[in-house]
């Protein structure tokens, strides 16, 4: 029972999202024709817990199927979803369908995807079959009568009578996107407009008849100040598919002409930069072009720039990108701007040609000359590859490493180097070709591979999650800008479509242990009843066998632990955990007989149990089941139906050898002759036993408890690196001597103290109070959102930095004028570091003095930010894009009053830097489930581009010219906090055009320093603007950003904020800036113009940062490197020397405040003090 209760920690978290829609309506054609797309209006209703996102690559789709329900082709043509659809949300769309290339009859499934994520289940109703006949057929026309005026007036549309005759054996469908269209020739014969005006039929023309319709002409925009005679050509077209064709009667050449008159739009193309050569993989890019509208009329708002690619080996033009304009601008104007330029998807020689296009309208009139015309050549790919050679794989282990011998050549034009991010992965898929892992094990190079240089790797894998039948994709990526995509050339024989792929079967070899080790265990009783033992020292090691099984199969289970849970053995691991289940069997030891059998068969079915219990738990939480769970029984009722529908069938693999233990035991034979053995000698053998098992398990205890007393003990990263490194029963041995050694550490606190806690927060509650009424009046509460966002290792001293003339943080450096900026907020966090930071910020409270609050006092009860905003109706979640067991987060948030936790399993697979997701792609991602929830809602965002020691940073991130410091540590992390900047932007570019940005307090914090020692990195001291180092220069650099942009209708920003605090006072600053009044168990107090004279901070270390004021701040310093044993009292911000008796109120204010709020966290007190 009491494994069962370790599910009980937490409150139930929410879970994974579902994906679910039904297909509502759709209009799929009976027939198709070979070669000819058709365009199907479908409308789709989103039934899941999950919204739909373009940005996630959420497209619609279809498969082929035979008529007898044979899977033919599975990825049909994609159609982009038009927005956001979220749960609930209906969506219509126009469905593009390529029919197969053969006649036939056939079926057509519709079908939504996640690309390279999964395709989602069938509709509500299950798979709908569209029965659909396609046909061989052609499309043939004549043209039959057209009437033009001889005159027309440019840009102005009008209507002609036309005639047309169906010559072909294919219909003419309106709903296909059939329709009749023109093109217009100069009087020379020079194409002036390919694409005319589209003008429908008003019904189906089946083949053999004649169509009448109103044709909408508008004449081609020209130049000059003269008229023109321009000619016009008809010819239909079915949309988005195919142009007809010539006359079936070959009378195309026959054309009508007319005269236009000049166009009032004109412009000229005065310069742009526009590269000689590209590649067609190059990303998009911007062109600086400079223009001049020379016509006479202004070019209006919404006109855009763009331009077409005209092959040199003739075709169709190809449409490129568009760039709106800057507004209005009259004639005679010049302007400048970057234009997006996009290459073109093959390689050869192209023709660009600029021109302004009204959208949906006309393109302007292009430039006489050629001027707006440029030549480029369009190289292959930059970044490609061939598969010359591969060890095929025909087997791996579930969740297991292996390794697989390759040859790749470098087909690209660019090299391949680990500076630019190249790695070799792979993708999982399963036997049908769907992805599973898209996300696979990187490979680096040894060293640069050259264009055209082939390389042998040895690339590590890892076996996919379940058991099964896959496909092994390879695949090159490089980092932070994207995949490869298909091998250019192959010297394989097999293909590297996924159907081609061979096939490789994944096992357990957890199953494979436990089938062993289980018929080994079933033989014992059968070999005990046909051979009974008659010497001295046989008897004696039949007696010990069930110990040297029991220590076997709890080392078995530990090895099948790692399979099922997925974590990989760290080096050694698998010896330790060898060594530690002796421990486990020194109990047996002391018994003897069929006692000892039974026991030793209950202490493995018991951790057979735990570690079942471990798989349910990690799967919500992150982590094995804490010691302290185990207190928690009265929590029994919450999970226990969602731990049983968390069970998976995998895990029965643990049950085997257990099951099989007991079924040995209840079998083994009765050793009578065991039973004449006197008292004496029976005990002496068990002790030796019992001593040999735990002389056996002493390396294993040895090394647990040289990691207890050292940094390990007093806090841990993350429980799932505690398994990887000593094994889940080492690590449950580890955890629980910690906890214990924490208990006797924590006591229960006297009445008085209680007294003189409440006290404290009672006169503190006044004296915010007071403070408050003098600053500020009270504001009204708002309704507001709140965003709060976590930046790791932001240090204030980079907000404002310029290196090589180039600024740092521009975003933040304007939002120091544009929003609330607080220059003098303390670093408080003590071991616990990003953690601390957490439990700092949203309870208001000061961590511990050693370790960290996140695993020492998981279980206490806590009241925070989050709770104060659910009691007035917020719906509150929280996000951060690395595992769920990091710092135990997936524990601790829900305990923080977080009702939805979004992790990296959560937010999905993309690029990363360091160890999570990219700034960007996390906001992108966050951003998609703030705009889902009901408001108000608080959400609080922790991201992690890097993490120190900052050896690397992506160059394809990098935007920064360093110097000197390009590729230091110091320059990586400055690279990644112009990263941050840029990705800040794009969130808050992505809230106002979700319309969220005027409804929300956005507020941001750095969470610790960046841990650069100054003595080591003394151009962190030039960078941050200090003379030189002095005694105090490491604690007056402990400073972090605070900024608060509140929506502007609310009321100005205060800019610069010159209150001395602490990340202790963010909670009660946001608060207010909501309206909201702080909780009076909240230590912190709102930093606000006209409290300068109220500004505090406490140092972890008993250090004290008191007001900044004009005639020089107080700062105490307690500990450090040229600081007295009494401590040193120093002017804050600047550093000058003062006499210690001017620190010593400071330096008592914060012992005091320090000793009462780890009395809080030490006791449980968090709701005790708010009520």
């Amino acid at each position: 029972m009491g494994v069962v209760v370790a599910l009980l920690l937490t409150p139930r978290p929410a879970r994974a999202a579902q994906y679910g829609w039904a297909l509502e309506a759709e209009a799929t054609p009976a027939k198709l024709w070979v070669g000819a797309d058709a365009e199907v209006p479908v409308t789709i209703r989103n039934l899941g817990s999950q919204p739909w996102a373009p940005r996630l690559g959420d497209r619609f789709s279809y498969h082929w199927r035979s008529e007898s329900g044979e899977l033919l082709v599975r990825d049909g043509l994609r159609t982009q979803l038009p927005k956001l659809v979220r749960s609930g949300e209906a969506v219509t769309l126009t469905a593009r369908v390529r029919p197969p290339d053969a006649p036939g009859r056939y079926q057509l499934e519709w079908a939504l995807v996640r690309e390279h994520v999964t395709w989602f289940p069938p509709p509500l109703d299950g798979p709908i079959f569209h029965p659909v006949e396609v046909e061989v057929g052609e499309f043939g026309w004549e043209s039959v009568s057209l009437e033009l005026p001889e005159r027309l007036a440019a840009a102005v549309t009008i209507e002609v009578p036309a005639r047309v005759r169906n010559r072909g054996q294919i219909s003419w469908e309106p709903q296909l996107g059939d329709a009749l269209a023109y093109h217009w020739w100069s009087d020379e014969g020079q194409l002036l407009e390919f694409d005319g005006l589209r003008t429908a039929y008003a019904s189906v023309v089946p083949a053999g008849a004649d169509a009448q319709v109103q044709l909408r002409v508008r004449p081609p925009p020209l130049g000059g100040s003269e008229p023109r005679r321009v000619c016009l050509e008809l010819e239909p077209l079915r949309e988005r598919v195919r142009w007809y064709g010539p006359d079936a009667t070959g009378a195309s050449s026959e054309l009508t002409c007319a005269w236009v008159d000049p166009d009032p739009l004109q412009w000229a193309l005065i310069d742009d930069d526009l590269p000689a050569r590209l590649a067609i993989d190059e990303p998009e890019q911007l062109v600086s072009v400079t223009l001049r509208n020379t016509g006479s009329e202004a070019w209006a708002d919404g006109d855009q720039l763009g331009y077409r690619w005209r092959p040199a080996s003739g075709g169709e033009l190809i449409e490129g990108a568009r760039t709106q304009l800057p507004g209005p601008v009259e004639p005679g104007e010049f302007v400048a701007l970057d234009a997006r330029l996009v290459a073109p998807e093959d390689p050869g020689d192209y023709e660009l040609i600029w021109g302004i296009v009204r959208e949906g309208q006309r393109w302007y009139p292009e430039p006489r000359g050629g001027r707006a015309r440029r030549q480029v050549e369009v190289s292959g790919p930059r970044l490609a590859w061939g598969l010359v050679e591969a060890a095929t794989v025909r087997h791996v282990w579930v969740n297991r490493s292996a390794k697989v011998e390759l040859e790749l050549q470098n087909l690209g034009t660019e090299t391949w180097s680990e500076a630019s991010g190249d790695h070799l992965a792979y993708h999982w898929l399963d036997a049908d070709g769907e992805i599973v892992d898209f996300d696979g094990l990187r490979t680096n190079f040894a060293q640069p591979v050259a264009p055209g240089e082939r390389v042998r790797v040895t690339a590590k894998i890892r076996g996919p999650e379940r058991a099964g039948r896959y496909r092994l994709q390879w695949e090159m990526v490089r980092e932070h800008e994207r995949w490869y995509g298909p091998p250019v050339e192959l010297a394989l024989a097999r293909a590297w479509e996924p159907a081609s792929l061979p096939t490789v079967r994944a096992t357990w070899l957890a199953a494979a242990l436990a089938v062993a080790l289980g018929l080994v265990t079933l033989a014992g009783p059968l070999a005990r009843r046909r051979w009974s033992p008659t010497g001295a020292r046989a008897q004696l090691v039949v007696e010990h066998l069930p110990l040297i099984w029991a220590g076997l199969a709890i080392w078995s289970l530990t090895l099948a632990f790692h399979d099922l849970s997925g974590i990989e053995a760290w080096r050694w691991s698998t010896a330790l955990a060898g060594s530690g289940a002796w421990l486990f069997v020194a109990a047996p030891a002391l018994a003897g007989g069929r006692t000892r059998i039974w026991l030793a068969a209950l202490v493995v079915v018991g951790l057979a149990i735990l570690g079942v219990a471990d798989l349910v738990y990690m799967h919500y939480f992150g982590s094995i089941v804490p010691a302290v769970a185990l207190t928690a029984s009265h929590h029994l009722g919450e999970v226990g139906d969602s731990a049983v529908a968390e069970l998976e069938g995998a895990w029965s693999w643990l049950a085997v050898v257990p099951i099989t233990g007991l079924l040995a035991a209840a079998s083994w034979p009765a050793n009578p002759s065991a039973d004449s053995v006197s008292v004496a000698p029976k005990l002496r053998t068990r002790l030796l036993a019992c001593g040999i098992c735990l002389l056996l398990a002493s390396p294993a205890l040895v090394r647990l408890g040289v990691a207890l007393g050292g940094s390990l003990g007093a806090r841990v990263f993350s429980e799932q690196a505690m398994v990887g490194r000593f094994g889940y029963l080492n690590a449950h041995l580890f955890d629980l001597a910690r906890t214990v050694r924490e208990r006797g550490r924590r006591g229960r606190p006297s009445e008085s103290e209680l007294a003189q806690i409440h006290a404290w927060f009672q006169a503190r509650a006044v004296q915010v109070e007071q403070a408050l009424l003098a600053a500020d009046p009270r504001q009204q509460g708002t309704g507001h959102n709140l965003l709060l966002i976590q930046v790791e290792a932001a240090q204030s001293w980079v907000i404002g930095l310029e290196v090589e003339g180039q600024p740092v943080t521009p975003l933040l450096n304007r939002m120091r004028d544009e929003a609330d900026w607080y220059p003098y907020l303390i670093d408080q966090t003590n071991q616990g570091k990003t953690s601390d930071a957490e439990y700092l910020v949203l309870n208001s409270q000061h961590p511990l003095g050693e370790g960290a609050v996140c695993f020492l006092r998981a279980d206490n009860r806590f009241f925070t930010l989050a709770h104060v905003l659910h009691a007035r109706g917020y719906s509150t979640i929280s996000a951060h894009p690395y595992k769920r067991g990091f710092w135990n987060r997936a524990v601790l948030h829900p305990r923080y009053g977080f009702e939805r936790s979004l992790f990296r399993r959560e937010l999905g697979p993309g690029q990363e830097t360091g160890w999570g997701l990219a700034d960007g792609l996390f906001f992108e991602r966050l951003l998609t489930e703030l705009e889902t929830l009901p408001q108000p809602w608080f959400g609080f965002a922790i991201t992690l581009s890097l993490h120190h020691p900052y050896d690397e940073f992506p160059a394809q991130l990098s935007e920064l010219e360093l110097g000197a410091l390009e590729g230091t540590r110091v320059g990586n992390y400055l690279q990644a906090m112009n990263y941050f900047d840029r990705s800040l932007a794009q969130l808050l570019d992505g809230l106002d055009d979700a319309g969220l940005l005027d409804h929300t307090v956005v507020a941001l914090y750095g969470d610790h320093d960046a841990r650069f020692e100054l003595d080591e990195y003394p151009e962190v001291i030039e960078l941050a603007g200090a003379d030189g180092w002095d005694p105090a220069l490491f604690h007056r650099l402990e400073r972090v950003p605070l900024f608060v942009r509140v929506p502007t209708q609310q009321r100005p920003a205060y800019g610069r904020v010159e209150v001395t605090g602490g990340q202790i006072d963010v909670a009660p600053t946001v608060l207010h800036a909501l309206g909201i009044e702080r909780s009076p168990g909240f230590v912190g107090q709102p930093l606000l113009p006209g409290m300068e004279s109220q500004g505090f901070a406490a140092y972890p270390d008993g250090s004290a940062f008191g007001p900044v004021s004009i005639d020089g701040g107080r700062m105490f310093v307690a500990v450090g490197h040229g600081i007295p044993r009494e401590g040193g009292c120093f002017e804050f911000p600047d550093g000058g020397s003062r006499p210690l008796s001017e620190c010593e109120a400071l330096a008592e204010r914060a012992r005091e405040e320090l000793s009462i709020s780890r009395a809080v966290v030490d006791h449980d007190l968090h709701v005790a003090i708010t009520r």
